[in-house]
């Protein structure tokens, strides 16, 4: 299931060649066949760009390109595939097909419908899969304004880092299961000076200052609570007015190194949860079956 626009010149054509070349020339896609395909690995966010050929005479046959993005993926999927498609759009001065229900018909084409028409097609394939009889079990889920904050601070990670440069390290936002609870974390690698915003666990990697056990130093990794991790942050963390957080210096103090090398080994299991499996809670909600 997805939600399929259909794409075409006001005036004129654009032949297959010329369509791939522009996005050869955008960062994020890779150009495969006829096939134009967007992938974010800091967001985790990914759709397609399509060479339509359809079927004489059928209403979309002469929409020359076919944008598709998946239903069942948390909101921000289409809050991040809307500038590609007007950039797009304003690009070749194009209007559209979509055939979605209370979509933009045919004609101009409106990225505010874009969002909504999807978001309309998602609520629509989530309540389909989860009145399947083998619906999934179990579904990953988190308040979509969650969401969306991990996805904001994802989306700007890359420009954020540009923008300090080699100053602080900008970590992502991950989602990771606890004991079967899913929350989000950063990780922190041997004490770095970094940029980062508030999370529910701190996964401290630690390699330059992993313990000593039986006279070897063997890499290891221990989770920390938000509050736990900020109590030993504390004399050298700074609090900006977006909310995030800083620690800036050139060598991790040697207080800071010793609080770090103490820390015991984590207990818990831990699994990473990809952030296209993690859906909107209160579309989720709506729809999921007392098991």
């Amino acid at each position: 299931m997805s939600y399929d626009l259909y794409l075409k010149p006001r005036t004129g054509s654009i032949d297959a060649a010329t369509v791939l070349d522009y996005f050869r020339r955008r960062p994020k896609y890779t150009v495969s066949g006829e096939q134009a395909g967007y992938e974010n690995e800091d967001t985790g966010v990914a759709f397609f760009f399509n060479i339509n050929h359809g079927e004489p005479g059928e209403p979309t046959a002469d929409y020359p390109v076919l944008f598709n993005l998946a239903y069942f993926r948390p909101s921000f999927f289409s809050v991040e595939a809307e500038p590609e498609v007007t950039a797009f759009v304003r690009s070749f001065d194009c209007v559209v097909l979509d055939p979605q229900t209370d979509g933009m018909g045919q004609g101009e084409y409106q990225a505010d419908k874009l969002v909504a028409g999807w978001r309309c097609g998602n609520q629509f394939a989530c309540q389909a899969v989860l009145a399947l009889d083998n619906a999934p079990n179990s579904i990953f889920t988190l308040p979509a304004d969650k969401l969306h904050t991990v996805w904001q601070w994802n989306y700007d990670r890359a420009s954020f880092q540009d923008r300090i440069e080699n100053d602080r390290f900008v970590p992502l936002i991950v989602f990771l299961q606890v004991d079967g609870r899913l929350s989000t974390a950063i990780v922190w690698g041997d004490g770095v000076a970094m940029a980062f915003p508030v999370v529910d666990y701190i996964l401290v990697a630690r390699r330059e200052l992993a313990p000593r056990r039986w006279i070897k130093q063997t890499p290891d990794t221990t989770l920390l609570t938000w509050q736990d991790a900020v109590e030993i942050m504390e004399p050298y963390i700074c609090r900006y007015g977006d909310g995030s957080f800083g620690l800036s210096y050139d060598r991790t103090p040697e207080p800071l190194r010793d609080a770090i090398r103490r820390l015991g080994r984590s207990s818990q299991t831990l699994q990473l949860v990809g952030a296209e499996s993690v859906l909107d809670a209160e579309l989720i909600d709506k729809f999921l079956k007392p098991r």
